[in-house]
């Protein structure tokens, strides 16, 4: 976007700081920051971590944090990524930025108001498509990227099916609340992973714990997993994941967890 020379330096500034906060170098992240303006998506910088008594703020809003989950998507110019859970837009114009012209982001947002708002604050990027729909659904054709904003306690079948070779998918996932009625804006405590397509298989990593919103619609849905992420959480060992498997069965050995969805497992992929 178009900015005055003062702006673009406030903004030169303000996108080393975040990255810093982040702990990341990333030149053509840092170039995407500068150019995307904060005040129309309603973000304020923040500190990773920060407790300022809104937890589900603090998680989605900080710049930082989410900096780091789109450094490891790794989107490249050119590419097609879909964005589950666009929100206020903000990371959706960041991935517009570092596809180019020559790129796409089909962006997904359930509620309605939310999509309304975030396709009007996204006018500026021609090579975004904003669409109110479920996110379970998406993509619906091959792509390079796939990059969830909500919590799951499992991935969408379109999300590993349709992610090309050598693409990548970052999403938070955890088990559900306790309480199934408890409103799905309450932020609770999540891994995010990030997912690589390989010839054989699925490597997978975990980036951090935080906190998150968890999904709505089909998204929200915990399958057979809710129980085997409740016991996975509880006996740590995130660190050590190595793989996504959908092959698995209750007798694999060394896997950190397995549910009916997907398993993830102390193992890399087969072939590495």
């Amino acid at each position: 976007m178009a900015q005055s020379a003062e702006t673009g330096l406030r903004h030169a500034a303000e996108a080393r700081r975040i990255l810093a906060l982040a702990g990341i170098a990333d030149a053509a992240l840092e170039r995407a920051l500068v150019a995307v303006p904060r005040a129309p998506f309603g973000i304020e910088v923040a500190e990773p971590g920060a407790a300022d008594g809104d937890a589900a703020a603090a998680a989605q809003a900080s710049p930082a944090r989410c900096m780091r989950w789109v450094h490891a998507l790794g989107a490249q110019p050119g590419e097609h990524i879909v964005h589950v859970g666009a929100g206020s837009g903000f990371v959706t114009a960041i991935l517009a930025e570092l596809v180019g012209v020559t790129g796409r982001v089909t962006a997904i947002e359930i509620d309605p108001d939310r999509a309304d708002l975030a396709r009007s604050r996204l006018v500026p990027w021609a090579n975004v498509t904003v669409l109110c729909a479920d996110g379970a659904d998406w993509p619906q054709e091959p792509v390079e990227r796939v990059f969830v904003s909500v919590a799951v306690t499992h991935p969408a079948t379109p999300w590993l099916s349709l992610l090309g070779l050598g693409g990548r998918l970052v999403f938070p996932f955890g088990p559900p609340p306790e309480d199934a009625a408890a409103p799905a804006a309450n932020a609770r405590a999540v891994a995010v992973l990030a997912v690589e397509r390989r010839q054989r298989g699925y490597a997978a990593h975990c980036l951090e714990t935080t906190l998150s919103t968890r999904a709505a619609g089909r998204l929200a849905a915990t399958g057979g997993a809710a129980n085997p992420l409740r016991r996975a959480f509880g006996r740590g060992g995130l660190a050590h994941i190595r793989s996504l498997r959908l092959d698995a069965t209750p007798e694999t050995p060394r896997l950190w967890l397995f549910s009916p969805e997907w398993s993830l497992s102390y193992d890399p992929p087969p072939g590495g």
